[in-house]
């Protein structure tokens, strides 16, 4: 449940994949930066109730069993740039 809301509130407008780990608790996601940004997924992310590295959810109870933390370590994939954030 927590891994289908996560991966489907990164998947907007730019983004090819998004895979969340729940062992790691690392996602991957590949977009292109003409269409979002990584600051922009994030939101998306936190938004859906999940906390991000660098997002907070907003203060509200969230339906999960588990709200951990959703890390971008080196994980978000930028297509249009041949790099790794």
């Amino acid at each position: 449940m927590c891994k289908k809301r996560i991966e489907k509130a990164a998947l907007t407008d730019g983004v090819s994949k998004a895979q969340w780990n729940v062992g790691t608790k690392v996602m991957t996601i590949t977009y292109d930066s003409t269409k979002t940004s990584a600051e922009a997924i994030q939101q998306q992310i936190a938004v859906s109730g999940h906390d991000t590295e660098n997002k907070k959810r907003p203060n509200r109870p969230t339906t999960c069993c588990r709200a951990a933390a959703v890390t971008n370590g080196n994980s978000l994939q930028n297509n249009a740039l041949p790099r790794t954030l």
